[in-house]
């Protein structure tokens, strides 16, 4: 296929002096062979520059480049050997890819641009900073040794990102080794023959990784309408404690009814080894008498009238060397891992998991051991002649995918798999991953997690979660515990080994609450979070991870560039978790942030604040100003047995927190009643508190929770009717104001102004035109966002539904002030509806209007 391309192309180019240009998208690649100069820039700014590639020791230069619409060949030689590298369009960004059969290992090098890098591992090999400037970091699956503050988070990618604002990512499972410069060259090297290479453009990680999924999504090949993020289900969006000692079916079940008898909210529980027959407990892979009948106690715990709480196992593609499997399907020695590359292991595989486990009520597990002692396979020849090089990354990764084969073809899309070792590409397979077996809070285990949680997402691990307490069998201070738990709220995935550490247990006040009583508040808390935290999860394709590090949200921000430890959760929280004291510094980004535990508490950003005294039961935690956030009562778990009529109950609560005049947010909302259909709400601000948020149909009971400087004086309308003040709730102290709407019934709220607004974007103006109202009358804002000179001059008309123009003037950008400029409307008659405004032709904004 390659040089069928190649011969395809009419022009090439020698480029004896001079540079060549060839753009794709929103980059543009200039090739100059100087000797070697590959420069990748977007809107005049250079995001790298390739000044070295090598070959199995062999460096190359540029001889011509051969290009096309759709693609650009560069033709380089060696002392002995030539090569071509194709450069193609992809999603957001750019593909390189270049083979040289006889080569054993590739070399990029890359100028220094005097960037920041972030990404490869979840491990804190090298202490437990983020910004990987100035380190070596080896990529690989083998010998993985304890990293700081961790025993064994094992999570890896050919992924980083730069605050340049790309992502890198190299579509290889071969070991590699990764040189950031930070005063000199980066150099990227992996041992494979071939260049496959993805550079995504952003500018922050909510554009890149969602361009990485996608990509992903292409190579995977999967089906259509297959997420390269799996799904995630909602019954994995809750509390899910685990009970290493549970070496029975009978005291499983009994740790799940001590949950529900204290009341404490669950939506699933998983089972540790040993409860199978075999090698440690596990190698039949089937059930021990210990956990004989499972068809009679499974569903005493899993079904609607025993605890409704899901159940996943521990599982392992081994067997200890008991029994062995069919001959020739694994590897002697060790472990006895199966051959994952070999049809007929993988059959024999998923037959047992399938026959013994899941179809019988486990719709999940937890993946072990693939990232740990792997003698026996790295001396083997694999079924698909598998290079050493590749094998233990490329073991994670088959794993994860044999894995959900298998969970799929009995439970579809409502199962869970939690690895501790991964690789990328992994992500369609896996649901979440989580950060092994943590050390104890006394060890710095609590530390160590909020590290790897915040470099998983880097790696574009897109859900991450701790063993909430730590692995280890030690009894955790009620007041780290506790922080550890609430910490567990605010990550995608939240687990919890209760191994002495069962709430019930502890006897301890805090702050005039006992400890269950506030255990049972943050696992409440949690349960309520479930329509945010369902549906950023399961935007991820779309939106990007679910923690979100600071740079990559602010990369452009440099005091982020060594916070290692806050994060937002989603679009709209942000967290900064502490472990060992009550007093913490938290950098907040620019723009207003509201306390999440007391949003009449806000905060302008840009700058380090000092919070202090913090509570048992809270950590410090921050709304967006200008963001979404959704609460409700959607999903039951455990607790349809305490709360009578829960279906009756179902309730969703839209938060809205306005940004400054003319700031538009959206939310998808994946409505998990509604057959996981994605509802966008958008929140509209334009000063004064005067906001407007939008919402489709909700199946549920729905309020929206505006938060407001001071009650509302200019009206509050609802679906055109101006409500009274007994129509809505106006709370002081946490300055929220609530509306109730009907179960069924789209959204149309206006507060301190009694009009729609619809905004776009003109592509001629490079920004969004607002429409909105103040005690003047109306008046059109034009952001200075939209490169408007002093020269420039608008001319808008406004026309009513039947197409009749109503209105018609122009704004002069020479009288923008203070960079936005608002031009009064008057003589339109009061109650007209407007369908639409336009700019030069072009329009600007449409919807029902309603003039005040």
């Amino acid at each position: 296929m390659f040089n069928k391309i190649f011969m395809a192309f009419v022009t090439v180019l020698a480029l004896s002096s001079g540079i060549f240009a060839w753009t794709a998208g929103n980059l543009t690649v200039d090739v100059a062979n100087s000797p070697m100069d590959i420069k990748v820039s977007a809107g005049g700014n250079t995001l790298l520059e390739v000044s070295a590639i090598n070959f199995g020791g062999n460096s190359y230069t540029i001889s011509s480049v051969a290009p096309t619409t759709d693609s650009l060949v560069i033709n380089m030689t060696s002392q002995t050997l030539s090569a071509a590298l194709l450069i193609t369009p992809a999603t957001s960004g750019i593909h390189m890819y270049g083979k040289v059969a006889s080569a054993n290992s590739v070399a990029l090098t890359l100028k220094n641009e005097n960037e920041h890098f972030f990404g490869i591992t979840e491990q804190n090999q090298h202490g437990n900073g983020i910004d990987l400037a100035g380190i070596t970091m080896q990529l690989t699956g083998q010998a993985i040794t304890s990293g700081m503050l961790e025993p064994n988070a094992k999570a890896y990618a050919a992924v980083f990102m730069s605050s340049n604002g790309y992502l890198s990512f190299f579509n290889s499972f071969s070991d590699g080794t990764y040189a950031f410069g930070k005063n000199a060259a980066t150099t990227i090297t992996h041992q494979t023959n071939t260049i496959d290479w993805y550079i995504f453009y952003g500018p922050t990680g909510d554009i890149m990784y969602p361009a990485f999924y996608k990509t992903i999504g292409i190579l995977e090949n999967l089906p259509a309408g297959r997420s390269p993020v799996k799904k995630v289900p909602i019954w994995g969006c809750g509390l899910v404690p685990w009970h290493d000692n549970d070496n029975n079916s009978g005291a499983v079940v009994s740790t799940i009814n001590s949950y529900t008898s204290n009341k404490i909210p669950i939506t699933a529980c998983w089972i540790d080894r040993p409860y199978s027959n075999g090698g440690q407990g596990w190698g039949n892979m089937d059930w021990s008498s210990a956990f004989a009948n499972p068809t009679t106690w499974i569903p005493q715990i899993t079904s609607p009238t025993g605890n409704n709480t899901k159940l996943m196992t521990w599982i392992c593609p081994c067997t200890f060397g008991n029994p062995a499997p069919p001959t020739g399907d694994f590897f002697n020695g060790g472990y006895d891992y199966l051959d994952l590359t070999n049809p007929v292991a993988v059959q024999w595989y998923q037959t047992q998991l399938q026959t013994n486990l899941e179809k019988v009520g486990v719709q999940g597990h937890k993946l072990d051991r693939t990232e740990e002692t792997f003698s026996d396979p790295m001396a083997a020849t694999w079924a698909d002649g598998t290079p050493n090089a590749e094998k233990q990354e490329k073991y994670m990764y088959l794993n994860a995918k044999v894995t959900d084969q298998s969970l799929r073809a009995i439970w579809g899309d409502d199962q869970f798999e939690f690895p501790r070792g991964s690789y990328h590409r992994a992500q369609p397979y896996i649901s979440s991953l989580w950060g092994g077996d943590t050390r104890g809070w006394q060890s710095g285990g609590f530390e160590g997690c909020i590290y790897n949680g915040v470099k998983s997402a880097f790696c574009g691990f897109s859900n991450w979660g701790s063993d909430v307490g730590g692995y280890v069998v030690e009894k955790t201070q009620a007041a780290i515990y506790l922080k550890w738990l609430i910490f567990g709220c605010f990550c995608g995935f939240m687990e919890n080994k209760i191994d002495s550490r069962e709430p019930w247990t502890y006897t301890d006040v805090l702050n005039g609450k006992n400890f269950v009583a506030i255990y049972k508040e943050i696992a409440e808390l949690r349960m309520s979070l479930i329509p945010y935290t369902y549906s950023i999860i399961n935007s991820a394709t779309d939106q990007g991870v679910t923690m979100r590090p600071l740079p990559y949200m602010y990369p452009s921000d440099p005091n982020t560039y060594t916070i290692n430890d806050e994060w937002l959760f989603g679009p709209s929280i942000l967290v900064a978790p502490l472990a060992t004291t009550t007093t913490r510094s938290v950098y907040l980004p620019a723009g207003t942030w509201y306390n999440f535990f007391d949003p009449s508490i806000a905060t302008a950003g840009g700058k380090s604040i000092t919070v202090s005294n913090i509570p048992a039961d809270q950590i410090p935690a921050y709304i967006k100003g200008n963001s979404l956030y959704l609460t409700g009562s959607i999903y039951d778990g455990n607790s349809r047995n305490w709360i009578t009529g829960f279906d009756a109950q179902k309730n969703l609560v839209i938060n809205a927190f306005p940004g400054a005049t003319g700031e538009q947010v959206t939310f998808a909302y994946i409505d998990y009643l509604d057959k996981d259909t994605k509802k966008n709400i958008v929140l509209t601000s334009s000063g004064n508190d005067a906001v407007h948020v939008t919402c489709p149909v909700i199946t549920i009971k729905d309020t929206v929770k505006v938060h407001l400087s001071a009650a509302p004086s200019k009206g509050v309308t609802l679906n055109g009717v101006t409500l009274s003040a007994s129509q809505y709730t106006w709370d002081a102290a946490t300055l929220s104001l609530c509306v109730p709407s009907a179960p069924g019934a789209a959204i149309d709220l206006f507060v301190g102004m009694p009009t729609s607004v619809s905004s776009s974007t003109i592509p001629a103006l490079l920004g969004s035109l607002h429409f909105g109202v103040n005690k003047n009358g109306c008046f059109l804002v034009v952001p200075a966002a939209m490169g408007l000179s002093n020269a420039s001059r608008i001319t808008a008309s406004i026309l009513t539904i039947s197409g009749r123009r109503v209105w018609k003037g122009s704004i002069d950008a020479r009288n923008i002030v203070n960079s936005e400029y608002k031009m009064l409307i008057s003589g339109i008659g009061s109650g007209s509806y407007i369908s639409r405004i336009q700019i030069d032709g072009k329009i600007a904004a449409q919807g029902k209007i309603l003039v005040p």
